[in-house]
């Protein structure tokens, strides 16, 4: 395993381009759509070990990435985090060759709505990436998502270089990580500044996809093809629809448009039914505004709505996207 300091790896990262870092893109970096679900708990079950990813290998429809919740800092693995650590999946390394053999790969989400790990020192964010790095690799993930919320609004230079941190610490202790980010959409505003385009001009090129929480932004619904794909709410959310993100520096290959799968997923707005999703999506391939995949929130919506009948929730929304 990789080991550096910190003053000096974040001494490096001011004076040496990104281009210098050893970066092999992922297949799904390199023009793969990606078709993302989280797999967070309750789990529909949890014996015998490895049972559960029979269950999801069944109902993954077009899912080609699969993030498991969440590993934390301060409380260590919770919910499907911990599911895995503890072995409900089976062995770990087998349980990720399971979904490999099916097309799918599996990466640890970090962070989450009730984690807050930003602070003023990019050491503190070097240290954070280092510690989920390490725990991806242990127990045999494809990579990491950063999932990181509670970000300050006015301070995105502090932000970003936390960010930023995390991000290479994570490059430099598991070099062939696939590594995405999960920020929310208001992340993205020029506007109220709160780091993610700064986030991208640093270490961009260090990150797959973002994985855009385009819900629960309250009065910034996201719920029309204007809002999500053309110009965001211009009082509460300015900046942030795909194509504004987009013009503001994001390849459009790693935009990928995260939505709840049933409104019982959205803590208030955001949610858009399967059919107008894809609805949307189609509208924006056509228009020159593909984005680069879609993420559901989450997997175990999905299979309920299946046992009633419906089909993958992935398999409706990603149509235009193949």
């Amino acid at each position: 395993m990789m080991k550096i300091g910190v003053k000096r790896a974040l001494a490096l990262i001011l004076v040496i381009p990104l281009m210098f870092f050893t970066f092999v893109p992922s297949s799904q970096a390199m023009g793969q759509s990606k078709i993302i679900e989280y797999v967070d708990s309750p789990l529909p079950v949890y014996y015998p070990p490895g049972e559960v990813v029979e269950e999801i290998l069944e109902t993954r429809g077009d899912v080609n990435q699969f993030l498991i919740s969440f590993w934390t800092l301060d409380s260590g693995p919770q919910g499907a985090a911990f599911e895995w650590m503890i072995g409900t999946f089976g062995d770990p390394q087998e349980a990720a060759a399971r979904f490999h053999e099916a097309g799918a790969k599996v990466l640890i989400a970090a962070g989450g709505a009730n984690e807050a790990p930003v602070t003023s020192d990019p050491e503190d964010g070097f240290f954070y990436g280092q510690q989920v790095a390490q725990f991806a690799l242990e127990y045999g993930f494809d990579g990491i998502d950063f999932d990181i919320e509670n970000i300050p609004n006015g301070q995105p230079e502090l932000t970003s270089e936390w960010l930023a941190a995390a991000t290479i610490a994570a490059h430099l202790v598991y070099p062939g990580a696939i590594i995405s980010h999960a920020p929310q959409a208001p992340y993205f505003s020029p506007v109220q500044a709160y780091g993610y385009l700064e986030v991208n001009e640093k270490v961009g090129d260090l990150i797959d996809s973002y994985n855009i929480q385009f819900y629960n932004q309250e009065a910034a619904t996201y719920d029309t093809y204007e809002s999500l794909f053309i110009m965001s709410d211009p009082f509460y959310q300015p900046g942030t629809a795909v194509r504004e993100i987009y013009e503001n520096g994001v390849p459009l290959e790693k935009i990928v448009i995260g939505k709840p799968i049933t409104p019982e997923d959205a803590y208030n707005t955001g949610y858009v039914p399967p059919e107008v999703l894809r609805d949307f999506i189609c509208q924006g391939v056509s228009d020159g505004l593909a984005p680069g995949g879609v993420m559901g929130w989450q997997w175990l919506s999905d299979k309920k709505e299946q046992d009633l009948g419906e089909l993958p929730w992935s398999m409706v929304v990603s149509e235009c996207l193949w």
